[in-house]
C-alpha cells in the first residue's frame, strides 16, 4: 500500500450531525408557521416537509413554498418568511462539529497531509456549511458535483476530481464518510483507501464495506494514517472536547 498523502472527508454526518441539525431546524420552521396562523399539528407539518425533502432533495430551497402551496393552494409569503427565518436561526445554533473533528484536522495537517472535502451538496451550500462549521481554513480543496460535470458519488468523476485538485493519486488518499454505497464503494472503485464514519451512521450498518471503521469518533483516523504510513502510534489520550 502506498503512503497516504491526503485525507478526504464527506461533510454531512461525518464532520457534523446533519440529520440532527435538519430535524431541529424543520421543527423550528413548523413552530413559526403555527405561530403565524397555520392550523396544523407540528408533527404533521414536520412529516410533510420531510416527505417533500425526500421527493425533491434534502437541500431543496423551495420546500416551505411547496408545503404552503400543497396545503393552501397559494403561498402566504409572511408565513413562509417566518418559517425560513426560524429555520435559519435554529440551524445556526446547532451547526457544531462532532467531537474531536478540529483536533483531528490539526493532527493530520501536522503529519504533512493534504485535506479535502467531497460532497454531493450544491457548491454554495458546501462552502457555506464548511464556513458555518468554521473549518474552511483547514482544507486544501473542496469538490462538489458542480465541479465534476454534474456527476455524484458513487460515480468515479467526483472522486477523481478531488484527487486531481489535491494533486495525489487515488491510492494515496483515504476517503472518510458515513454513506457506504456512495462514499465507501465509490472511493474503493477508484482505488482509494476508505474509512467508514460509524459514529455518524444513521442506518446502523453492522459490517460496512470499508477498509477501516471509525467506531467512536473521527480522531481514530490519526492512528490509522500513522500506521499505514509506518510512523508509529499516536498515544495522546483522546478525551478532550474540541468544540
Amino acid at each position: 500500500m502506498k503512503q497516504i498523502k491526503a485525507v478526504i472527508f464527506d461533510v454531512d454526518n461525518t464532520l457534523y450531525d446533519f440529520m440532527r441539525a435538519k430535524r431541529i431546524s424543520i421543527e423550528g420552521a413548523a413552530e413559526a408557521m403555527i405561530d403565524s396562523g397555520v392550523n396544523i399539528e407540528k408533527e404533521e407539518i414536520v412529516e410533510k416537509i420531510y416527505a417533500l425533502c425526500w421527493r425533491y432533495g434534502i437541500e431543496d430551497e423551495a420546500v416551505f413554498e411547496r408545503f404552503l402551496k400543497n396545503e393552501f393552494d397559494f403561498v402566504d409569503y409572511e408565513i413562509m418568511g417566518c418559517a425560513i427565518a426560524e429555520y435559519r436561526r435554529r440551524r445556526s445554533n446547532v451547526m457544531i462539529t462532532y467531537p474531536m473533528v478540529r483536533k483531528t484536522l490539526i493532527e493530520l495537517i501536522r503529519l504533512g497531509l493534504k485535506l479535502g472535502v467531497l460532497s454531493d451538496a450544491p457548491r454554495i451550500h458546501l462552502y457555506t456549511r464548511v464556513a458555518e462549521l468554521k473549518l474552511n481554513k483547514y482544507f486544501n480543496a473542496m469538490v462538489t458535483a458542480d465541479d465534476a460535470g454534474g456527476k455524484r458519488k458513487p460515480d468515479p468523476a467526483p472522486f477523481l476530481a478531488i484527487c486531481e485538485a489535491l494533486k495525489v493519486q487515488p491510492e494515496e488518499a483515504i476517503m472518510v464518510g458515513d454513506w457506504e454505497e456512495r462514499d465507501m464503494v465509490g472511493a474503493q472503485n477508484v482505488g482509494m483507501v476508505t474509512a467508514f464514519a460509524a459514529y455518524g451512521d444513521e442506518w446502523d450498518i453492522k459490517e460496512p464495506m470499508a477498509d477501516y471503521v471509525l467506531k467512536n469518533n473521527v480522531f481514530e483516523l490519526v492512528n490509522i494514517v500513522k500506521n499505514i504510513n509506518e510512523i508509529g502510534d499516536y498515544n495522546e489520550p483522546i478525551t478532550a472536547e474540541d468544540h
